[in-house]
């Protein structure tokens, strides 16, 4: 029987296009590990939460609104575009507004030291129902309570 090596390497150059052109088709994984599309960027959960203010301002009976400065680290620098979105439209059963920390790793060469970054958001909530507030990162869930010291409730400036 004949060796034909060049047929072995032909296999396994094939073999290996095969699984880099599946790999480059199957979408960057987001920060709730499904498969994310190419119209949305990249977003993963930043690293730490290491402070928050929550200034409350009731406008009315049933109507509050939270405005969430949050403080925290990420893995190495070049992140970009951090963001507080929330988890859930509503407040939980429990009354807790649930929001998830991220913002978007950087897509090459980034200096590899733990840098700070920072998002704010506002959110209309019953204070009625307002217990406070859970923000998911990387590292877990911190709930921050009402009242509490990361609250800071305001008047009503519109009378």
């Amino acid at each position: 029987m004949i060796s034909r090596p060049y047929t072995r390497r032909s296999v396994l150059a094939a073999m290996t296009l095969l699984l880099v052109s599946a790999c480059a088709g199957a979408g960057t994984p987001s920060a709730d590990g499904t498969a994310g599309g190419s119209d949305e960027p990249d977003r993963r959960l930043v690293r730490t939460l290491d402070r928050v203010l929550i200034q409350k301002q009731t406008h009315a009976e049933d109507i509050a609104v939270l405005r969430v400065w949050a403080y925290g680290t990420v893995t190495t620098g070049g992140w970009s575009a951090p963001k507080l979105e929330e988890e859930a439209y509503d407040l939980t059963p429990d009354g807790y507004a649930l929001l998830r920390f991220t913002a978007q790793p950087p897509s090459g060469m980034a200096s590899q030291a733990i840098s700070d970054i920072r998002a704010v958001t506002a959110l209309t909530v019953d204070p009625t129902k307002l217990n406070g507030v859970k923000i998911r990162t990387a590292e877990g869930m911190t709930t921050l309570h009402h009242p509490g010291p990361a609250f800071q409730d305001v008047d009503d400036l519109s009378n």
